[in-house]
């Protein structure tokens, strides 16, 4: 395929895939002309960083890095240079994100640079006021209580709740054959098909009045079926 959208006017190939490519060159002089070509073995690679929630970036590849990389992997610097601290690493479902949690949360407005030791990329960091709740977990497992896991988002969808952490309360439950585990942040069921609905309310711990909440339901699934989360932690600290 084309790919020379991936090389620039000065002839610097950035391709975004792994791949074996050919490469033409053609130079001109007058009527004359000549051809040369080049194959380029390009192996996975790092693409690009992003924020993903105030305390963690993401380094994206161009194929699985999963057992490829560790937290030691790369290095993170603010923008007075400084490193920062990376606590643990977890990767996206596919492996090409490596979601990179550090001790501290980013300092809105500010530039951070990710690089894994070959490509550096980056960031500007948001970290504005909370502004939404999502309740992300839909599915439960027959008879094991579950985490209902949710988000807090400021208002350009970064999740916030490791800056501005609160307390979480229910309202409304309706759960057929099973219950709320408040004090675990829990739900259990005991029998596939059933359902539980209730909204989730969040209040600010530095600001009471800052109140958010969502509803959502839950279904009890079987075991073999059950939806994992789609990121997994390493035991690295």
């Amino acid at each position: 395929s084309d790919v020379s959208s991936a090389m620039t006017k000065t002839g610097v190939f950035t391709p975004e895939k792994e791949g074996t490519y050919t490469i033409t060159a053609t130079a001109k002089s007058g009527s004359a002309k000549r051809t040369a070509q080049a194959t380029v073995v390009v192996g996975r690679t790092m693409t690009a960083a992003k924020q993903v929630a105030a305390d963690k970036a993401a380094a994206v590849f161009s194929s699985s890095a999963r057992d490829q990389v560790d937290k030691d992997s790369f290095t993170l610097y603010n923008a007075a240079g400084a490193k920062v601290e990376i606590k643990n690493i977890a990767f996206s479902g596919d492996g090409t994100e490596a979601i990179l949690t550090t001790y501290s949360c980013f300092e809105d407005g500010k530039t951070y640079r990710l690089t894994d030791g070959v490509m550096e990329y980056s960031f500007i960091a948001r970290v504005g006021k909370p502004a939404q709740m999502k309740v992300l977990t839909t599915e439960t497992t027959v008879a094991k209580a579950t985490t209902i896991e949710y988000g807090i988002y400021d208002a350009n969808g970064i999740e916030v709740s490791a800056k501005y952490p609160g307390t979480i309360r229910y309202e409304e439950p309706k759960i057929t054959n099973g219950y709320i585990i408040e004090e675990k942040n829990q739900i259990y069921m005991t029998s596939e098909g059933d359902t539980g609905t209730f909204k989730m309310v969040y209040t600010s711990q530095d600001d009471p009045t800052l109140v958010l909440s969502a509803s959502a339901q839950i279904t009890c699934v079987a075991a073999s079926i059950a939806t994992e989360t789609n990121l997994t932690l390493t035991t690295e600290e």
